[in-house]
């Protein structure tokens, strides 16, 4: 059954027209989609959230068109799952009637055995004195002890203990490479969230009326505020100063602008204060770009480990593909600008997941050289 068929079918199921034997068919279908979504919900919701899943994608299935649009919904984890699964509708249908998941496109641009997993937790400390402590693979326990500071490594997040404020200021860093994340509780008990292809440096202990830290990359903060001694973030030419906060702040090199979002409190940016559900957009001209009400949820996709698309294009989504799963890409397309991907799915697919859901849009294609993703329209 080709796409066309598949998405006549859906109609004719969504008006009520459909035979048993086909009114099966679908049934059978979205049984099977809906287990394969990587997407879980809370305990006891499973049904009502089938049945509301079940709604939202037919109720869409005469509105596709080259830009999928969905609800921004903050609490309903089912209805990204439902963005997931309205982009693949008919393409994922007929293939399913087909039974024949190797004859999928998809399947021979990456065969299982050479499917790239996704990215997971790891870091490298840099202590002061210039050696590096690989934290991929080492256990719970004290790393080392600078002064009277001890560092210690439990899961994926380190901490500092026993610092003495009055000693003499070093300074420490975690890098995440490509295909990491990584946490660290500063001295003063602040969490921070690395993603891929980030940085963060810091003292090992807080003993000025300052406490100022510098980042590449991305970080989540929670900031312990202390009204007394004020908490900084130098992220490029930035200085972002905390008022009680937890921000997001993504000042990538590849990305066209840096943008910061609050989460929660207040954060001063040059002279301008964010309230909750903020953003600003820094230029590279300098210009800043304040705006309200963003979709925190979006933002905060990575670090709550997925990935989450709100009318993004394809260069975007690339990029964040690129740091997690250590690939380059190639574009041999002239992909629209305009045109744009909405859903979301979780970060620890293999890559070939991914792109499976991407390409079923029917609008780009992938094929894989070594580690490169070619892109054709």
């Amino acid at each position: 059954m080709d796409k066309e068929k598949a998405r006549d079918l859906l109609v004719k199921y969504r008006k009520g027209l459909c035979s048993e034997e086909e009114k099966r068919i679908v049934e059978t279908w979205f049984d099977y989609i809906s287990g394969e979504s990587g997407w879980t919900v809370p305990f006891g919701e499973a049904e009502a959230t089938r049945e509301r899943m079940h709604a939202n994608i037919l109720q869409g299935i005469e509105k596709t068109g080259p830009v999928i649009k969905i609800s921004r919904s903050r609490k309903m984890a089912w209805y990204a799952a439902a963005a997931v699964l309205f982009l693949a509708l008919a393409a994922n249908l007929a293939w399913f009637l087909q039974g024949k998941q190797e004859k999928r496109p998809l399947a021979n641009v990456i065969d299982q055995e050479h499917d790239i997993l996704p990215g997971q937790s790891g870091a490298i400390l840099t202590l002061a004195n210039g050696e590096e402590i690989v934290l991929d693979s080492l256990g719970n326990g004290i790393l080392t002890t600078q002064g009277s500071t001890k560092v210690i490594k439990t899961g994926d997040q380190i901490s500092y203990q026993g610092a003495d404020f009055q000693q003499q200021v070093v300074y420490n860093t975690i890098s995440t490479p490509i295909g990491r994340t990584f946490r660290v509780m500063l001295p003063d008990s602040t969490k921070v969230w690395l993603n891929a292809a980030s940085s963060i440096t810091y003292p090992t202990a807080f003993n000025t009326n300052t406490r100022e830290v510098s980042i590449t990359g991305e970080a989540y903060f929670e900031v312990t505020h202390r009204p007394d001694i004020v908490f900084r973030v130098k992220a490029g030419t930035e200085i972002l100063e905390d008022l009680g906060t937890s921000f997001n702040v993504n000042t990538y090199n590849d990305e066209p602008v840096q943008k910061t979002t609050l989460v929660e409190g207040k954060l001063k940016i040059r002279n301008v204060i964010l309230e909750e559900n903020d953003q600003v957009s820094i230029h590279g001209n300098g210009k800043l770009v304040l705006d309200h009400n963003v979709d925190v949820e979006n933002i905060l996709a990575w670090k709550n480990g997925h990935f989450r698309f709100n009318s993004v294009d394809i260069y975007s989504i690339m990029r964040q593909v690129s740091r997690w799963y250590g690939v380059a890409v190639e574009y041999q397309t002239a992909t629209s600008i305009g045109e744009t991907f909405s859903g979301g799915i979780s970060r620890d697919v293999k890559l070939s997941e991914l792109l499976h859901i991407l390409e079923v849009t029917g609008k780009l294609n992938f094929e894989m050289r070594d580690k490169t993703i070619i892109i054709k329209s």
